[in-house]
């Protein structure tokens, strides 16, 4: 059993889905899948897609069950009206978890009992960041954006972008919530904020942290939580292949 998670962090898991290329370690993930996951990660089509799905879910699975002092095979989920999956019951364990692949890199976050949510994105794969900005960001975002140029306003704008998609998803609510009626507050020094317009919410229980995985990826965690929680972040090493 692995180190339990405290009620004062929130963990961070990531790992690079080439690592876990080697037979005797895809077919040792494949194992910890439940029949539905095998038979989704089966339909999809190109090999880098089932082997970022394979190791998504086989090392989430395969850390929950460290953390709980179960056998990751008999981990049952449920999914919510927004499509978030959470651990079921019964009981219900009190762990809290939220995933996110993209190109080269699997994330999740788990904490003892605050809802969180994770995002992590290729920032190799950003094109066309104003047109994209302008139907997502609220106007302080778009300003800010707007201001700069090249790499710089690509980093930026994948910096809120982020912190948006893991607020939807601590939230469970999909993309049901309007992604301008909200806004993300980047600071030189002090920690991101959160801030609502048109949305019921208090922005006073969110805490927001940016994680920088690899250079090639941009990532953030954001938390329901009425105390600080300390975001440690772990890697999960497999076996190293060839990197892009």
């Amino acid at each position: 059993m692995a180190e339990p998670v405290g009620p004062d962090e929130a963990r961070v898991f990531y790992a690079r889905p080439q690592d876990f290329a080697a037979p005797d370690q895809a077919a040792s993930l494949a194992a910890l899948l439940s029949p539905d996951e095998r038979a989704r990660h089966a339909r999809f089509r190109f090999p880098d897609d089932r082997q970022l799905y394979l190791v998504a879910h086989g090392l989430l699975r395969q850390s929950l069950g460290a953390l709980l002092g179960s056998d990751p095979v008999d981990l049952r989920f449920q999914v919510g009206p927004h499509g978030k999956p959470r651990l079921a019951g019964p009981p219900e364990p009190p762990l809290q978890f939220n995933l996110s692949h993209t190109r080269g890199l699997v994330a999740w976050v788990v904490t003892l009992d605050c809802p969180a949510g994770i995002d992590v994105e290729d920032r190799r794969r950003m094109r066309d960041v104003e047109e994209v900005a302008a139907d997502c960001l609220a106007p302080s975002e778009l300003a800010d954006v707007q201001a700069r140029s090249g790499d710089d306003q690509r980093d930026r704008f994948l910096a809120y972008w982020t912190f948006k998609e893991a607020y939807l998803k601590a939230r469970g609510a999909g993309l049901s919530l309007p992604l301008r009626e909200f806004a993300i507050g980047i600071g030189q020094s002090a920690p991101a904020t959160i801030s609502f317009d048109g949305i019921a919410d208090d922005p006073a229980v969110w805490q927001l942290a940016p994680l920088r995985l690899t250079d090639d990826h941009a990532g953030a965690v954001v938390i329901h939580a009425r105390r600080p929680l300390a975001v440690k972040v772990l890697e999960v090493v497999g076996t190293p292949g060839p990197r892009p």
